[in-house]
C-alpha cells in the first residue's frame, strides 16, 4: 500500500522457503549451528527476532505447505527414511499441547525428500530415489492415502502445481508439463532454458536459473 521495504537482520546457515501461517504471521524452518527449529515471524515486523517455535527433525528447503487447517513437512530421520509430519497450523500461533504426527514413513531405498506442494485436494510429494531418478506421489490429506504416480528417470528440480490436473517440473531438460490424468510428460517449448525453479501465474511463469555456479 505504501511501497515500504523492510529487511531482516537475523540470520540462518540454511532457510527453508515461507508459508503464510496467517494474514499476519510467516512460518518458516531454518537451520542455526546444525539445530533445526520451526520460526514464527511477525510479517510487519520483520526487524524483530523470528520466534523459535518448535524443533523440526532435517531442513527440506521446500519442504513445508500448509493445507487448509494443518501443516505438513518433510523430513529425514537418523536412519535416513524420509518421513512426513502433520500438525495443526493453529499451534504455532497459540499455545497448544498436541504434537506433531507422523502421517507417513517411507521405506528405505530413497536418497533425499525434494519438494511437497499443494495443488487442487491433494498432496505431491518428489523424492529423489538416486542421482538420476525421481519419485512422484500424491497424497489425500483427508485420509492419508498415498499414492505412487510415477518414477522419471530425470533430475527434477522443482514441482509446481498446473492448470487443471497437471504438474510443471524444472528438469535438466528444460521446463515440462505432467497430466496428471494421462501420466504423461509434454515439453512446454514456450519456456526454453534450464531453470532450477518455477511459478507459475496467470498466463506467466516465473523462472528462476542459476548462472555461472
Amino acid at each position: 500500500s505504501n511501497n515500504k521495504q523492510q529487511s531482516a537482520s537475523q540470520t540462518f546457515d540454511q532457510l527453508g522457503q515461507a508459508v503464510w501461517l496467517d494474514s499476519a504471521h510467516l512460518l518458516f524452518q531454518a537451520q542455526v549451528q546444525q539445530q533445526c527449529h520451526f520460526y514464527l515471524q511477525v510479517a510487519a515486523e520483520l526487524t524483530t527476532a523470528a520466534k523459535q517455535v518448535f524443533p523440526c527433525q532435517q531442513l527440506v528447503r521446500h519442504g513445508l505447505v500448509k493445507w487448509q487447517h494443518d501443516l505438513f513437512w518433510l523430513a529425514q530421520a537418523a536412519d535416513e527414511s524420509i518421513q512426513l509430519w502433520q500438525r495443526p497450523a493453529g499451534e504455532f500461533s497459540q499455545a497448544g499441547s498436541s504434537k506433531a504426527k507422523l502421517t507417513y514413513q517411507f521405506a528405505p531405498g530413497y536418497r533425499r525428500a525434494l519438494q511437497l506442494i499443494a495443488h487442487q485436494q491433494h498432496l505431491y510429494l518428489l523424492l529423489e530415489k538416486d542421482f538420476a531418478q525421481t519419485s512422484l506421489f500424491q497424497l489425500d490429506p483427508t485420509d492419508a492415502e498415498l499414492t505412487w504416480l510415477q518414477d522419471f528417470n530425470l533430475q527434477i528440480t522443482h514441482l509446481a502445481g498446473w492448470q487443471g490436473d497437471a504438474l510443471l517440473l524444472a528438469t535438466a531438460q528444460g521446463p515440462l508439463l505432467y497430466d496428471l490424468r494421462r501420466s504423461e510428460l509434454t515439453r512446454l517449448n514456450t519456456a526454453q532454458g534450464l531453470y532450477t525453479e518455477l511459478y507459475p501465474q496467470p498466463q506467466n511463469i516465473l523462472a528462476i536459473s542459476l548462472l555461472d555456479g
